[in-house]
């Protein structure tokens, strides 16, 4: 119990306190924040310091604190630390004319009638390609760059990050700035972020560029590591023109359980927000898991549309091993109690992956892990998944949209299997290796050139409500070896030059339980044996339509003959309202789930009035006639390639 004396000097105690606080508050505020500014001493009185490793040193306080870069100087031979700023240090570059003393115009207000924001660097910080990254970072630390290049780095044999290093936690932010021609011994010619005692994030704001850096190992562009996430969501961000000669990931290398990368932006320039990187493995991405790291981990990528009208895309990359595209690698921790498998993922939706090259995997390739002769995991792909791309949070939280109707979208075109010398290899545009799942529902493959435009050697396999056309291939369209599951479902198969003898080809090699189903499908390849799969009670075919029957167990729902489409020349594959498929299938073909929407992302299961049931209302293929009286099966031509959900 308080005596009343104790009642003044407790009252005394809050009050310093509160006030403690508010003033703390109030200093902190933006226009209360420390600011340094870098320039001539010697001829500008404003400026606090001469160079800005000397600004970096002299940050004192607790508040973030903010410094301008003016061009008062040339910054060659940099090699700048940073320290356990966790308060927040944010780096300014200001324009000609601007000097110090003043912040015109990183905080004038587009409202007010002033200037909008520069749209690119101000200011070059120039390793000079002199031995060491241009910008260290360490500790725990909140780091901002504005308006900077960052080039001329050259980390050492062994080192990561030419460009920036960042070992530690907390955050690195870069907006409106360019991290271009630094190099790496190791890891991450332009960026290399290694959570390092907790967790860190990389975030790429509009206007950022990564171009033309290169790693000995992985990561041209990009390399993260360990517990450390990357977003590339923003609009105007490039990550391009990175090389990995000898490695992963020309691009992005997302490396060591639980790294995750975010990737939605819709690039700069109407171009690739991913593109013209080169590596030996995933010359795009490289999703890669490491096996010390513990057997519940998970290193994974995600990529989707944050704009409805210009979808994420991941073309013109090239790989000379595998993965033209994205190139996904397990892993196994033997040394774990109990040991287990590391996995590694990737997820796309709403997405474009075209123009890639590799000897294999040209888009995409997931890839096995062995410890001796025993198969301890395999890659995961899952294109389109109905319910978005599962993460620590929704990718509809991080900004994920449909692509807008009429828009081109979840395609997998025009990606070819060539050698370093540009001559053809037996490669596929899918490649799920031994023990890998690949699932992928709505989607086009279209144009691609190789021996296959699925191989599949893994253990689960789906493919539903897709198009398969004018690709060419040497062997078989779709190849299945050793795989225990596969479905495809709703898919159209036409139009394809196909080499090999069959259009499906699978090599039982004896196991047991294998089964194969083909349901609601077309396959319109004159000429060619539809099925060659040895053991035709392993395959469950219901609901096709085939130029070839020969091969198929004996089903009465499956039809010999050859559908109308509306422009087959023009590569519109959607039926004529006379065609045959046409109100073929049962809602549910054999007790098992069906998709509620067609590629177009359209209503399955539309009964057309005056067209005979078959055996139900559902079309045949991986389109679903909308009406009676529109070839696209909408109203308007602007809806036959829709995807939207």
């Amino acid at each position: 119990m308080f005596t009343s004396l104790r009642f003044p000097a407790l009252f005394a105690a809050l009050f310093i306190l509160v006030s403690n606080n508010v003033a703390a508050i109030n200093f902190c505020l933006p226009q209360n924040a420390p600011k340094r500014f870098v320039g001539d001493v010697a001829t500008d009185g404003l400026c606090t310091d001469n160079d800005i490793q000397s600004a970096i040193n002299n940050v004192t306080g607790s508040c973030p604190t903010t410094i301008y870069i003016t061009r008062e100087h040339l910054y060659t031979a940099q090699h700048l630390t940073i320290s356990n700023q966790s308060s927040g240090l944010t780096l300014v570059g200001v324009g000609d004319g601007v000097h110090c003393g003043s912040t015109a115009p990183q905080i004038c207000d587009p409202t007010l009638g002033c200037p909008p924001p520069p749209t690119g660097p101000l200011v070059t910080i120039d390793g000079s390609h002199t031995a060491g990254s241009v910008l260290a970072i360490d500790g725990s630390s909140t780091v901002n760059l504005r308006f900077l290049t960052i080039t001329g780095g050259q980390a050492a044999d062994t080192g990561n990050g030419g460009g920036i290093n960042f070992t530690g936690t907390g955050t690195l932010t870069l907006d409106t700035s360019t991290v271009a021609n630094n190099t790496a011994g190791s890891n991450g010619g332009g960026i290399s972020v290694t959570a390092s005692g907790g967790n860190a994030t990389l975030t790429l704001l509009s206007n950022t560029l990564i171009l033309n850096n290169t790693a000995q190992f992985s990561g041209g562009g990009i390399f993260i590591e360990g517990d450390t996430r990357l977003y590339v969501l923003a609009p105007s961000t490039l990550i391009g023109y990175n090389h990995a000669p000898n490695g992963f990931g020309g691009g992005i290398s997302v490396f060591g359980a639980p790294a995750r990368a975010d990737i939605g932006s819709p690039g700069y320039n109407g171009g690739p927000v991913i593109q013209f990187n080169t590596a030996a493995y995933g010359g795009g991405i490289s999703i890669v898991a490491t096996p010390d790291t513990a057997p519940i981990g998970q290193v994974a990528v995600r990529m989707f549309s944050t704009d409805p009208g210009n979808p994420v895309q991941l073309s013109n990359n090239s790989a000379s091993q595998s993965g033209g595209g994205v190139y996904v690698q397990p892993s196994y921790n033997t040394g774990a109690s109990p040991p287990g498998p590391v996995y590694a993922s990737f997820c796309a939706r709403d997405f474009r992956i075209d123009n890639n090259i590799a000897p294999d995997g040209t888009a995409i390739h997931a890839a096995s892990y062995f410890v001796g002769a025993t198969l301890t995991g395999a890659g995961y792909i899952s294109l389109n998944p109905q319910n978005g791309c599962y993460g620590p949070e929704s990718d509809t939280s991080l900004g994920a949209v449909a692509c807008a109707q009429g828009i081109t979208c979840n395609t997998l075109n025009d990606n070819a299997a060539l050698d370093n010398a540009n001559q053809p290899t037996p490669g596929a545009t899918i490649l799920g290796s031994a023990g890998a799942s690949v699932t992928a529902n709505r989607f086009i493959l279209r144009g691609n050139q190789g021996a296959h435009a699925i191989r599949i050697i893994g253990t689960y396999a789906s493919f539903v409500n897709c198009l398969l056309a004018d690709n060419t291939v040497g062997s078989e369209l779709i190849s299945i070896e050793n795989s225990a599951t596969v479905t495809i479902d709703a898919c159209t198969l036409a139009n394809n030059t196909i080499l090999g003898n069959s259009v499906i080809y699978s090599l039982n090699k004896g196991y047991p339980d294998i089964r194969y189903y083909l349901q609601n499908s077309i396959i319109d390849q004159p000429g060619l044996v539809t099925l060659a799969v040895g053991d035709t009670s392993k395959v469950g075919a219901i609901y096709v339509l085939s130029n070839d029957t020969s091969t198929f167990p004996a089903f009465s729902a499956v039809v010999q003959g050859e559908p109308t489409f509306v422009n087959a020349a023009a590569g519109d594959y959607h039926l004529q309202i006379t065609s045959l498929g046409i109100d073929f299938a049962p809602s549910t073909p054999d007790n098992r789930p069906a998709p509620t929407l067609d590629l177009d992302g359209m209503p399955r299961t539309v009964d057309l009035p005056g067209v005979p049931n078959v055996y139900g209302a559902r079309d045949l293929g991986a389109y679903e006639r909308q009406n009676l009286f529109y070839n696209c099966g909408a109203a308007d031509s602007i809806f036959c390639n829709g995807f939207d959900h």
